[in-house]
Formats: C-alpha cells, sequence, structure tokens
C-alpha cells in the first residue's frame, strides 16, 4: 500500500512531534548538525585527503552553499503556497489541483498575491 504524499507528510509531521516531545530538543539539533557536517565532509573531503585548513574552508562554503538552497526551496514554496491561496486552492490540496482541468480564470497577478498574503497574515 503506497500513501499518498499528504498522508505521508501528516505521518512524518506526527513522528518529529512525537520524538521532539520525548527528547531533549538541543540534543536533536546537535544530532541533526553532527549528521549534516559528516554528510558535507564526505562530499568536500571524499577521499580524507586534505589538509585540516582546506577541509574545512572547504566544510564552511559547502554548509553556507547548503543552508542558502534551503533558503531557495523555502521563498519558492512560500510563493507557491500565495499564488495557490491567491487561485483558491486549499493548503494540502496542490495534488487535487494539479489533475483538475486548467482554470480558465486569468493568472494571479503580484497584486493578488500580494493581498492573498496580506488576508492571510492578518489571520494569524
Amino acid at each position: 500500500m503506497s500513501l499518498s504524499p499528504e498522508r505521508a507528510s501528516q505521518l512524518g509531521t506526527i513522528g518529529g512531534l512525537r520524538r521532539a516531545a520525548l527528547n531533549d530538543p538541543s540534543e536533536l539539533a546537535r544530532s541533526g548538525q553532527v549528521g549534516l557536517r559528516a554528510r558535507l565532509l564526505r562530499e568536500v573531503d571524499p577521499e580524507g585527503q586534505l589538509d585540516k585548513q582546506e577541509r574545512e574552508r572547504r566544510l564552511q562554503r559547502a554548509h553556507r552553499a547548503w543552508m542558502l538552497q534551503l533558503a531557495l526551496r523555502s521563498t519558492k514554496a512560500r510563493r507557491q503556497r500565495l499564488i495557490e491561496a491567491a487561485r483558491g486552492v486549499a493548503h494540502g490540496a496542490r495534488s487535487v489541483a494539479s489533475r483538475r482541468a486548467p482554470s480558465t480564470s486569468p493568472a494571479p497577478t503580484a497584486s493578488t498575491v500580494t493581498t492573498a498574503h496580506a488576508a492571510r497574515r492578518s489571520q494569524t
């Protein structure tokens, strides 16, 4: 049995919240940082032949690139949610919306996206 993306996301969220409830958050963050550092070290120096200074320099740049990639993906996801909100697509209904026939309504403009964003912020 395969899970829909929405169901898989819900189960992941539940698991993450349970783990955070039972463990020290700073320990979880530290564990994640250690794992990321190890992964990036394997990428920048797979054979372990670089001297310590060069390996650290490359690691710092790889870490910065990783964080910038995360920021870019986050921005793209937020923008997509704003566009979908302007079109009236409910959060989590993207897969359903993508299977629908193309809309005859015009694509949202910057002003409709801004209006949708302002409406969402006023609700919080």
